[in-house]
């Protein structure tokens, strides 16, 4: 069984901030979530087996706090979908203290299955990790969808929607409302909290519209207590 892992997070880049004589900053590599210790890596149709695995974050430590609470866009999320799009198994494993998620998992029928695991980060508690780890004079760069605008909402219309409809026969819409679960505002909201913006850039029109545009950059500094 091949295996294919997602996971939704905040699109940021952390860096520490190198600044010499012209007041340039300097961007290091963008540093990414892992999946990590995945098993088992073959399952037996019709059996329950125990799958198990941990959201490893850039430092190498196990992701440990996770969204809590009603809805469905909390914790994590596991999709197994066979190739032919012929069997979904869709289940929702709890998360040991110690970030690593079990459960068992009984697949129907046989075949070459895809794994998605969407996984819900502690928003709050993520960004309060990022503050803490990012140098005094650092910068955090983060790029935001303009969810919700007139603009992203039409540019999807024409592009992913009709791709992903015509694909797979299935509602876009409601695959969408699993993928984007904040708005810019509620998402800027938080970033305020914690820290300062020195830059925002919109695309494609540069106008400071999130109704007209499709994606938000915003570059900020630690906020000084």
């Amino acid at each position: 069984m091949r295996r294919a892992a997602t996971l939704v997070v905040l699109a940021a880049v952390l860096s520490g901030c190198g600044s010499g004589g012209s007041g340039q900053i300097t961007v290091g590599a963008a540093r990414t979530f892992d999946l990590g210790g995945f098993t088992p890596k073959t399952f037996t149709a019709g059996k329950a087996e125990p799958m198990s695995f941990t959201i490893k974050q850039p430092s190498g430590a196990p992701l440990t706090n996770y969204k809590k609470g009603a809805g469905p866009h909390t914790g994590v999320h596991v999709i197994f979908v066979r190739s032919d799009l012929g069997e979904l198994v869709h289940v929702h494993p709890p998360i040991g203290p110690d970030g690593r998620v079990h459960e068992n998992i009984k697949l129907p029928t046989a075949g070459r299955y895809r794994v998605v695991v969407d996984a819900y980060p502690n928003l709050p508690g993520a960004l309060d990790e990022v503050r803490r780890l990012l140098a005094p004079d650092g910068r955090f760069v983060a790029v935001i969808p303009c969810e919700g605008g007139f603009g992203y909402s039409l540019a999807r219309r024409f592009t992913s929607k009709r791709l992903f409809e015509r694909e797979f026969g299935r509602d876009y819409d409601w695959f969408i409302r699993f993928e984007h679960i904040n708005l810019p505002w509620e998402i800027e909201g938080e970033l305020e909290k914690r820290f300062e913006v020195v830059e925002t850039r919109y695309f494609p029109l540069r106008i400071p519209s999130v109704g007209l545009n499709l994606i938000i950059g915003l570059t900020m500094r630690p906020r000084r207590a």
